[in-house]
């Protein structure tokens, strides 16, 4: 079993940091054994360090709470963006505003020379947000794959209908959630250590005692494989296969083009199909883009959860909450980020941010100028409506 050495303090064990500490278990049998503190460090050196923490996650935040949120209101306000790629996208943007009052929360408690200030309730919906809404994500991202697989490879008879791309979506939501409800809960607490600091509170995570296996590491590794690496496994062979189809259409149009012309098919359908290709391609490599983003930005915080446990089991007391800290940051960055590239993923949906970006602009433009002008306006506007 591992322990902490009695009658020393966590900052006179070798090599421990300010994010470790000892106490007594009476919940999942370790005994006298060490703590992880997730959210906060002790005893910093470099006290301003702490704001500059506090400052960004709050300013990454707010930016992520308006741009996510104009976004949702601009899909769901027009009816012809309500399409099943763009009802996807709402619910990514909405998993991202449900991440981010935790996040601030992180950030506040950061400020605090007595540890966590929430109690144990929004300690343990903390983490059991971060993760669920992880694994949210990346299902919603595998549907929009097999949606655009359906759409490109098998254009003529298959397809997601309406009513079952709703029940995916609200599958993707509750699966997650119902699954990591059962692991992040009984095993995340609030742990008070009454001799370090005058007193701290930590939020802590720590799974049952076993003396031949680490029930975390089983517990997160069956869960990241069922709903993080198949689910990214399905995502990338939909998109190998989408871009597979557009090169090989591609061919055979180009290939068309070049026979007589009594063979071939006409230069009207040729550029056409080549024209749909390009937009495919182009909408293909968007999302394949958020998808690496999200993996690089997401999937180091279940490394870390995984180093952590072997960092205690090594008893070698490496990591910092800083680590936590940064990647919560990137996270949000990440948050920030996609919802400018989903907007750009078809030509309608930035047809219409162009409208809607030069109708801010100039607001009284169409009450402006002679009868010639207001009826061309009027036709335009005509046009844009249809």
């Amino acid at each position: 079993m591992m322990s902490c050495p009695v009658a020393k303090t966590a900052n006179s064990i070798p090599g421990m940091n300010r994010s470790y500490f000892c106490a007594w278990d009476d919940k999942q049998g370790w005994n006298y054994t060490t703590y992880f503190s997730f959210f906060n460090d002790f005893g910093r050196t470099d006290e301003n360090m702490k704001y500059f923490e506090f400052v960004t996650i709050v300013l990454l935040c707010l930016c992520s709470l308006v741009i996510n949120f104009l976004l949702i209101l601009f899909f769901l306000t027009k009816k012809e963006l309500r399409t099943d790629l763009n009802m996807y996208t709402v619910n990514i943007m909405m998993s991202s505003i449900l991440f981010l009052p935790f996040a601030m929360m992180i950030g506040c408690s950061r400020l605090s020379d007595d540890g966590w200030l929430f109690g144990a309730i929004w300690c343990q919906t903390s983490l059991y947000i971060i993760a669920t809404v992880a694994f949210i994500k990346i299902c919603l991202m595998t549907l929009i794959s097999v949606d655009r697989y359906l759409r490109v490879v098998h254009s003529h008879n298959r397809h997601i209908g309406r009513r079952l791309s709703i029940a995916l979506m609200v599958t993707a939501w509750i699966l997650p959630a119902a699954t990591l409800v059962a692991i992040v809960y009984p095993n995340t607490e609030v742990k008070y250590i009454g001799d370090q600091y005058n007193g701290i509170t930590i939020c802590t995570l720590a799974f049952k005692y076993n003396p031949t296996i680490s029930n975390n590491l089983v517990y997160f590794a069956t869960v990241f494989f069922i709903e993080y690496l198949l689910p990214t496994s399905i995502l990338i062979g939909c998109y190998v296969l989408i871009m597979k189809r557009i090169k090989q259409s591609t061919a055979r149009l180009l290939k068309h083009s070049n026979q007589p012309q009594k063979l071939s098919l006409s230069s009207k359908s040729v550029d056409k199909g080549l024209r749909t290709n390009m937009r495919r391609r182009r909408t293909t490599i968007i999302l394949i883009t958020i998808v690496v983003l999200f993996l690089i930005m997401w999937t180091p915080f279940f490394v870390l959860l995984a180093g952590l446990t072997l960092d205690m089991n090594l008893e070698t007391y490496k990591l910092s909450s800083r680590w936590v800290i940064g990647q919560v940051c990137v996270m949000l960055l990440n948050t920030l980020v996609e919802p400018f590239l989903y907007s750009f993923t078809t030509g309608k949906v930035r047809g219409e941010l162009r409208k809607s970006f030069k109708s801010l602009r100039h607001p009284n433009s169409n009450a402006i100028g002679s009868a010639g002008i207001v009826e061309e306006t009027s036709t335009q506007l005509h046009s844009c409506e249809t």
